[in-house]
């Protein structure tokens, strides 16, 4: 079967299809380069990329919901009184707190019985001691309530009860709420995995929570779209008019947060 045959048939059948896009699946099976492919397997490679699109497309879908639910329920939570926050004379919600946790170790010689201290504004924590053939996969949190968040937070690694090393992290550098992994350095080749989050106010926070989630959606609904206009070039039509509505969605949530925000910050000043 030629190209043109395979054009003709698709007309045949009312199908308004892209002619590259068509080509390109044709190209993809005429290896020898003879202008002609078996029609079976013209059919299973057309079958193939329209399932590819077709489940591209469905799990696309399935994130782009995920990601709305997520907003709309940020967006419940930041007009909840229980979001409401008492701001201390630094310019800190008092349910401030710096959240800590303790990943791996590495450089350090078995057999060995290791414990991490952490120190934030004259708090102190320790982890539960742990061998050191099993630091690969750590895995403990600590938390602590910040006041002021001028400090630093101090890390000491201990092994069998003895002091290995320590390093800080200042605690003004956290202040963008953000979740911070790191690799700390205690002594040449000692190293201390962490990572660090500190919620200082709630509401800025799911602010860019809702933010960061709105872009992952509206990037997905470009990928859908891409995704249904090549099926459309294949001859298949697409559903703009569902993603249409989940961005329309999207924006009307975007609104009622800068209200929210808005009506919030007026009334505190």
């Amino acid at each position: 079967m030629t190209f043109v045959e395979v054009l003709g048939k698709f007309k045949r059948i009312g199908l308004a299809v892209h002619q590259p896009a068509l080509e390109s699946i044709f190209d993809s099976g005429d290896t020898q380069g003879e202008g002609r492919i078996d029609p079976r397997m013209f059919i299973r490679e057309y079958n193939y990329r329209v399932m590819q699109l077709s489940e591209e497309i469905f799990q696309l879908r399935e994130k782009l919901e995920g990601l709305q639910g997520l907003i709309e329920a940020l967006r419940d939570q930041i007009t909840s009184p229980a979001t409401a926050e008492t701001v201390n004379s630094w310019g800190i919600s008092e349910h401030s707190a710096l959240k800590v946790a303790i990943t791996r170790v590495t450089g350090l010689n078995p057999p060995r019985l290791c414990q991490v201290v952490v120190m934030c504004e004259r708090q102190r924590h320790a982890t539960r001691p742990q061998p050191s053939n099993s630091l690969d996969n750590w895995s403990e949190e600590l938390e602590f309530k910040v006041v002021n968040g001028a400090g630093d937070v101090l890390f000491s690694l201990y092994a069998d009860d003895t002091l290995l090393g320590q390093c800080a992290v200042p605690l003004p550098s956290l202040r963008d709420q953000k979740l911070h992994e790191s690799w700390l350095e205690l002594l040449p080749n000692l190293r201390l995995s962490v990572s660090l989050q500190w919620l200082h106010n709630l509401r800025s926070h799911l602010q860019d929570e809702i933010a960061l989630h709105t872009d992952s959606a509206e990037a997905a609904i470009t990928a859908i779209r891409g995704a249904e206009s090549l099926l459309q070039e294949l001859g298949l039509g697409g559903e703009e008019e569902w993603t249409d509505a989940v961005l329309r969605r999207i924006q009307v949530s975007l609104e009622r947060v800068k209200q929210t925000s808005c009506s919030t910050d007026c009334s505190v000043s």
